[in-house]
């Protein structure tokens, strides 16, 4: 990774080597019926052996439950790591050019997407030619009725539990045990890690 790109081209190609990795993460923690995220077993797909880096992207704009996000992603790299000690984790912040942010999307090489809902990430992913790693992307009232066929095949479906909001989903409310979460409870945000650690 060159830590100061000197112009657009390197801040898009030269992020991401071959063999590395990119996860987006709207982490949109039960704000939206349609917008949900995968459970640990979402990050399966990312090799268990092998030298490589994993870089974490969010998106700009995120302000939903800064905090619970934070312990969200404090678990997924536990996670990744206790499946592969050698992979590195790279942070990565918005480039300020939307542009740039969509580019590295289209253009990385195996990207992970295990948050469902967001257009901006569909668009992307389904430009880009690489190895493509996500979740349903449809939730709320089009739960289910994804039609995977008619993606290209570069594109792999994430067979893993997604957390949506429990007033939408049964399984989300019966592993919170409420019909609707409050981050302000600390119950809940207990429940959820739970949720997110374990599945359905």
């Amino acid at each position: 990774m060159k830590s100061k790109p000197s112009n657009e081209t390197d801040q898009v190609f030269g992020l991401l080597g071959k063999d590395d990795w990119l996860i987006y993460e709207r982490c949109n923690v039960l704000q939206h019926y349609e917008h949900g995220f995968g459970t640990l077993e979402t990050y399966n797909v990312i090799p268990s052996e092998g030298n490589f880096t994993v870089y974490t992207a969010e998106s700009p704009k995120l302000k939903e439950h800064k905090g619970l996000c934070t312990h969200l992603h404090e678990l997924r790299n536990e996670y990744i790591l206790s499946r592969n000690p050698n992979v590195k984790i790279v942070p990565t912040s918005s480039s300020n050019d939307q542009w740039i942010d969509f580019a590295r999307l289209v253009y990385a090489p195996n990207l992970l997407i295990p948050s469902a809902g967001s257009s901006w990430v569909l668009w992307s992913i389904i430009a880009n030619t690489g190895n493509v790693h996500t979740v349903p992307q449809l939730g709320g009232e089009f739960l289910g009725t994804m039609d995977t066929s008619i993606y290209p095949p570069n594109f792999s479906v994430v067979k893993s539990s997604v957390i949506y909001p429990p007033d939408v989903s049964n399984d989300t409310r019966t592993c919170l045990g409420v019909d609707h979460f409050d981050a302000s409870i600390l119950d809940h945000n207990v429940k959820l890690l739970e949720c997110f650690v374990f599945g359905f």
